[in-house]
């Protein structure tokens, strides 16, 4: 089972890919990986200093590959919590290989979970008002997210428990 055996979650930051990725993934008894960690694992650096020591470019391009190793090494049922910029370069492989499923969340939803989780971790939005720097991306990228997944989940007014319902119900479909 190779690819499409892969629930991939899509979203901004903030949308709660990794929370409700662990969530859905103890659900459906699967593992769970998050790219970014395993992004920083083949780097051997944190998401920062590679944004730092060596660019976006350079990130973006790992990222793609990291993301390819996965789908091609993986044999059973997997729940992947993708970064927020994954779909950008790679919608068609998502599309192709995946049941990508999009977490969409309000500007408003988005603010307030990271001014809980926080934003240091975040080297996109380093130079600017939160706000007003997520909401640019978003006009950026629903675009992309839209075109990478097969189900949307919009998570606005939901607990977590009826977004991992509804998050069942799209991975079943």
């Amino acid at each position: 089972m190779t690819g499409k055996g892969i629930i991939a979650l899509c979203g901004m930051m903030g949308c709660g890919k990794t929370t409700y990725g662990r969530m859905l993934s103890e659900r459906l008894g699967l593992p769970f990986l998050d790219l970014d960690d395993e992004i920083e694992k083949a780097a051997g650096m944190h998401i920062p200093q590679i944004f730092e020591s060596q660019g976006e470019e350079a990130f973006r391009k790992l990222e793609t590959e990291t993301l390819e190793r996965i789908i091609r090494e993986t044999t059973t049922g997997l729940v992947l919590g993708l970064g927020g910029g994954t779909p950008m370069r790679n919608s068609g492989i998502l599309r192709e290989k995946t049941n990508c499923i999009f977490l969409k969340a309000s500007l408003d939803t988005l603010v307030d979970n990271l001014a809980i989780t926080g934003t240091g971790n975040r080297p996109i939005l380093k130079g600017g008002e939160i706000r007003e720097r997520l909401r640019c991306l978003l006009e950026e990228r629903n675009g992309h997210y839209e075109n990478s997944s097969s189900a949307t989940v919009d998570t606005d007014g939901l607990d977590a428990e009826k977004i991992v319902d509804a998050l069942v119900k799209a991975a079943e479909n």
